[in-house]
């Protein structure tokens, strides 16, 4: 089962009460029963950690109690998402930018924004590491995605429509 988190009550860590529904013998039959635990995670803890409860699982009719597995997610937020352990940024370039290269803004998780430089030629896909401006201070990872505008000026359409006669 999942336990799902945002960013700040995992780097915070802290007993977290959870519910979820186990199989209980009565007897010769079994019921469903609605149970509530409480779990203990450390400060920083990441994201697909998973914690083992003996026992706490659903009843069998002929033997010991099974065992809950819970995994942790963290909400990576808006323009975020994990890939396994690692924390995945989309950045949204220009098509111009991505072909002949520049800066666009970008906003961390810490809140700060800066430059960040597009090499010339870049693809969509292409990636790039920033140390330490991740989640609890680990690496973030940039990935390079078109930047898809709800709409055209009669000049950026002008621009495009020669851009087309020329292959591009």
């Amino acid at each position: 089962m999942g336990l799902d988190l945002t960013m700040a009550q995992a780097e915070e860590g802290g007993e977290f009460t959870f519910s979820y529904k186990r199989f209980k013998s009565q007897g010769t039959s079994m019921e469903t029963k609605r149970t509530t635990m409480k779990l203990r995670l450390n400060p920083g803890v990441t994201h697909g950690t998973t914690k083992t409860l003996k026992g706490q699982g659903h009843d069998h009719p002929e033997g010991e109690r099974g065992d809950v597995v819970v995994s942790v997610r963290i909400d990576a937020g808006e323009a975020y998402r994990w890939e396994g352990d690692q924390l995945i940024m989309e950045v949204p370039v220009p098509y111009s930018v991505m072909m002949l290269g520049g800066k666009v803004s970008v906003k961390l998780l810490s809140g700060k924004t800066g430059n960040l430089s597009v090499d010339p030629l870049t693809q969509v896909g292409d990636r790039r590491r920033m140390g330490k401006a991740g989640y609890n201070g680990g690496d973030l990872t940039l990935e390079f995605v078109l930047e898809e505008p709800e709409g055209l000026t009669k000049e950026q359409r002008k621009a495009l429509k020669d851009l087309g006669s020329t292959g591009l």
